[in-house]
């Protein structure tokens, strides 16, 4: 079967390829000069770009969950986490010694207010929210369920990066806030882990330096972070392009909704039709589809019953491309297979 040259181009690494030549001067420029600055360099540049007063760089989106949740109190107590997220943070609760309390999603992927709401006992020390996919959290009234138990909110805005909701960033909204910069987000070091947390009290943020020890920050990666740091617009804009083009092809096809609700969203997710025929036809044609998102309540063990929600995104949920730098040509070639194999409109 002959491939459009869109479908072959796909490659997740194509931001990291870009820039490698400004990375590696980076960290050329960073072993000059000893080191020694570097990542506070970098944790400087990022706070402000946030807008909080302090960051702080870790080896992992992982490490920066487990020290969120250890400064929440949540060990030895309980942590209410969304049950459609990506399995580090039940690791990361597991590890810390917390209890996970976990919580259905709603219609747009995240973690479900009401949910929040009657599942948060007083033994809860957390609440994490996480932006799914780049879709804004019900941030206000998840923030006052956990007020109205003492409980932390934990903002995990790994997937929402350059976001604002009713005029405040992504990575604002939580006591602490953290991202994940590892491979193919907008944000990231080539072939690289990272994580970066974020307050604005000052007591807290000493607290996570003294943490950050058992996870340290590679000075090498913060110096390709920093550089990189000034390409995100370029990386938002040819996102969102390719997100628009996904927008046009797919319009009209009764069988895909789209479920990525607004235009710096950094995954596309649909909810299809037939979606296991779907997917392998996609395959078939060469469209590298992303990894869907497991239940944690059956990772740990306790089926879905009670989650209805999350069924319906393990039964229905898709992820289509959407990588950086990747092209308007591409979007559209994915987009029009995925049409296709519903027929004619």
């Amino acid at each position: 079967m002959n491939r459009p040259d869109a479908v072959r181009l796909f490659d997740p690494h194509r931001a990291d390829r870009a820039q490698a030549g400004a990375c590696a001067a980076a960290v050329a420029a960073m072993i000059a000069d000893g080191g020694e600055q570097t990542v506070a360099g970098f944790e400087h540049r990022f706070a402000a770009h946030i807008g909080r007063s302090f960051a702080v760089l870790t080896d992992s989106g992982t490490s920066a969950l487990r020290i969120a949740l250890t400064l929440s109190g949540a060990r030895g107590a309980a942590a209410l986490l969304p049950n459609i997220t990506h399995p580090s943070l039940l690791r990361a609760a597991q590890a810390t010694g917390a209890r996970p309390i976990l919580a259905d999603i709603g219609d747009d992927l995240d973690i479900a207010p009401a949910e929040v709401e009657r599942r948060l006992g007083r033994s809860c020390r957390a609440v994490v929210m996480a932006h799914m996919c780049g879709n804004p959290c019900d941030h206000a009234r998840i923030r006052r369920a956990a007020a109205s138990r003492g409980a932390a909110l934990i903002e995990d805005a790994s997937q929402a990066l350059g976001l604002e909701l009713g005029g405040r960033k992504a990575g604002t909204l939580g006591d602490i806030s953290l991202f994940s910069l590892s491979s193919w987000k907008p944000l990231s070091a080539p072939f690289s882990k990272a994580g970066v947390l974020l307050c604005d009290d000052e007591g807290l943020y000493r607290e996570m330096l003294d943490l950050r020890r058992e996870a340290p920050a590679s000075p090498a990666v913060a110096a390709m972070l920093s550089c990189r740091l000034g390409a995100l617009p370029g990386i938002f804009s040819g996102m969102a392009r390719a997100q628009a083009a996904y927008r046009r092809e797919l319009r009209g096809c009764r069988a895909l909704e789209i479920k990525a609700l607004t235009p710096l969203a950094q995954e596309l997710p649909l909810y299809a039709s037939r979606r296991d025929a779907l997917a392998a036809h996609l395959r078939a044609r060469g469209i590298p589809l992303e990894k869907s998102y497991p239940a944690l309540s059956e990772i740990a063990g306790a089926g879905l019953k009670g989650y209805p929600g999350s069924r319906r995104y393990l039964e229905r949920a898709l992820h289509l491309p959407l990588l950086p730098l990747m092209s308007r040509r591409e979007a559209v070639a994915a987009a029009r297979a995925a049409v296709s194999f519903y027929g004619p409109r």
